[in-house]
């Protein structure tokens, strides 16, 4: 059957959907899910419910807020870098060294990232940035409005990076807080003159974890902008032009 094409002004072209991302370098999957909720109008703030992705062959988990194709995805971005990194190796030049994780994706295999995600298709695109040429306006935009942060949340420890041993400790510590409150936790866990031992370790965890995430709305819409604006700028920097006349790789769009 014989092609047929035909000239458009890129600019023009109506965008079926459009990823809003955010990377928190530094907090854990497990600390986003704890603090993060999302606004929907029919219905109260949201937690969000796991659900799974093949990616490269592998089951990743992920927290979906809403349905798609209008949903807040909060996921682990290394293990989803990690799941596609063989696939990009085998097409990579076989006649040169093979590109390390880092020289792909921008950051060690072993960073501690969590994304955050707002999808937004149909209907529900902004009517400025309904289309391609429109984006040079994107990080003006706020596509997080609806996510919430809930303060003085307990930053729940990853085995990954705690270990299990650790993190059961500083877990369980943190349940006797939570049930009997600070100082009768101290006490009952004094029993055998261990209190003070496991109490510094209870709070040096604290101000890692702390000091490690920092995890506001703020933060979340900052880093987005950061992203987009970079890449906006690049493109300009790159053509010596504006974005409009950019051939769009296709109609699905992620900005981050």
């Amino acid at each position: 059957m014989r092609q047929q094409r035909r000239e458009v002004n890129p600019d023009e072209l109506q965008l079926m959907r459009i990823d809003f991302a955010s990377d928190l370098n530094g907090v854990t999957l497990s600390h986003a899910y704890s603090a993060i909720r999302v606004k929907f109008k029919r219905s109260a703030t949201a937690r969000g419910e796991l659900d799974l992705e093949t990616v490269g062959g592998k089951r990743l988990e992920y927290f979906r807020y809403g349905t798609a194709p209008n949903c807040v995805r909060v996921y682990d971005k290394p293990a989803e870098c990690m799941a596609r990194y063989p696939g990009l190796l085998k097409r990579s030049n076989p006649d040169a060294e093979p590109p390390t994780f880092e020289d792909l994706f921008g950051f060690p295999r072993n960073a501690i990232r969590t994304r955050v995600e707002s999808q937004v298709g149909g209907k529900k695109i902004p009517a400025g940035l309904a289309k391609f040429g429109q984006l040079e306006t994107a990080a003006e935009f706020n596509p997080f409005s609806r996510v919430e942060v809930q303060p003085n949340v307990f930053p729940f420890p990853d085995p990954k990076v705690y270990g299990v041993s650790r993190s059961l400790k500083i877990a369980g510590i943190q349940m006797f807080v939570a049930h009997y409150g600070y100082q009768q936790a101290r006490a009952a866990l004094n029993c055998e003159r261990n209190a003070p031992r496991l109490m510094e370790n209870y709070h040096t965890y604290l101000e890692e974890a702390g000091a490690a995430s920092g995890l506001t709305s703020e933060r979340i819409l900052y880093s987005y902008r950061e992203s987009v604006s970079r890449q906006i700028d690049g493109m300009i920097e790159k053509t010596g032009r504006d974005i409009s006349g950019i051939r769009p790789p296709a109609p699905k769009i992620l900005l981050c």
